[in-house]
């Protein structure tokens, strides 16, 4: 009659005992004695190793943990120095136990203790393919749909943008762009970006304050800037004036040096110009330019006869100083009944007098 091994009868006796109450083996993984040695207690401190040891030994985790189940941790567990990692490759079949990823080669191991235990076969390599995301196929980009939303597929249509967000989130090559990978896309890629157009003058909407000015005057140029795009813009706009039949250019003075334009908004702004003395006399062209503040790129530019710039002296505005003009200085003659509004008073001292006369006479035609 063969003897029974000492350790079987110990596990029969337990058996008996708790019969039907006996915990699974999970509940005794992990627990608190040492998986590398014999520690006299059910599982051991490791939850792969106590899993693969129990999965293929139960008596380790059913009664105690004793040398055997140690022998077999330290042929098989990480934790002692086995197993996982292995040299060879997860992701085919390399003849060694185990496999040089440690978290692909504990996964399968888990499932399978054959593999870390004797030799990492076909089947565990099979097993990694479908465990394992290093076993899983490379992504293919381009691939599936629009970049910048949800595709319903995997990757995407844009062969950079779906390669710059897979490496971010491998989850969009392999499963599905959703809307999470849209969202990476929209910051790490250019082809999700608003389109800016660019902002135009409304030239309707440009005027001068003053439609006449004499020399040494301020005029105003109010214009406005229809920004139709997404997007806010800084602006330089420059404004000149030059005579219509050609001549010296006035500058103007910037009022504000950068304009900032809102999304889908117009905006008016203002130029001063200020006339110098003397100045030729007729009608001048107003000239805009606006252009980005940061590139210097010019949007638009256009040259409209906005103002006349009077002689003075014409204080009928009709472009000429003659009989008519003088007649009107001899009606406004001596002191102004208002300063301000007394368009005779030539030299400004609120009085219409000898030098007012002297004024009209030098510009006399």
């Amino acid at each position: 009659m063969s003897k029974v091994p000492s350790r079987w009868v110990l596990a029969a006796l337990v058996l008996a005992i708790v019969g039907v109450f006996a915990e699974p083996i999970q509940a005794q993984c992990p627990a608190s004695g040492g998986c590398c040695v014999a520690n006299g207690s059910p599982g051991c401190d490791d939850l792969v190793c106590c899993l693969n040891v129990c999965a293929n030994d139960p008596f380790c985790c059913d009664v105690q943990w004793d040398s055997l189940c140690a022998s077999i941790a330290n042929t098989s567990c990480g934790v002692c120095g086995a197993g996982c990692p292995g040299t060879g490759g997860c992701c085919s079949a390399n003849a060694t136990p185990g496999c040089d990823n440690p978290f692909c080669c504990s996964l399968v191991c888990t499932g399978n203790p054959f593999c870390c235990l004797t030799a990492w076969d076909a089947l565990c390599a099979q097993q990694a393919g479908v465990l394992c995301t290093i076993c899983f196929p490379p992504p293919t980009c381009p691939g599936g749909g629009d970049c910048c939303q949800y595709n319903g597929s995997p990757a995407c249509d844009d062969a950079t943008c779906c390669q710059l967000v897979c490496a971010v989130d491998e989850f969009c090559c392999l499963s599905l762009w959703d809307n999470i990978c849209a969202s990476t896309a929209a910051e790490l890629c250019d082809i999700c970006q608003p389109v800016c157009a660019n902002p135009q003058f409304v030239e309707t909407g440009t005027r001068v304050v003053r439609e006449q000015a004499l020399a040494g005057d301020t005029v105003t140029v109010v214009y406005e800037v229809a920004n139709t795009s997404v997007c806010s813009f800084l602006m330089l706009v420059d404004c000149t004036m030059r005579p219509v039949g050609g001549g010296p250019v006035i500058a103007s003075p910037r009022c504000a040096v950068v304009e900032s334009i809102d999304p889908l908004a117009v905006t008016a702004f203002a130029r001063c110009f200020n006339v110098p003395s003397p100045v030729v006399p007729g009608g001048y062209d107003v000239t805009y330019e606006i252009s980005d503040a940061v590139t210097g790129e010019i949007f638009d530019t256009f040259t409209s006869p906005d103002l006349t710039i009077l002689s003075e002296g014409d204080l009928n505005g009709d472009g000429a100083v003659d009989i008519v003009d003088l007649l009107v200085l001899l009606a406004q003659w001596g002191p102004c009944a208002e300063c301000t509004d007394c368009p005779a008073d030539l030299d400004g001292n609120c009085e219409v007098g000898i030098t007012d006369l002297l004024i009209m006479l030098a510009n006399w035609g």
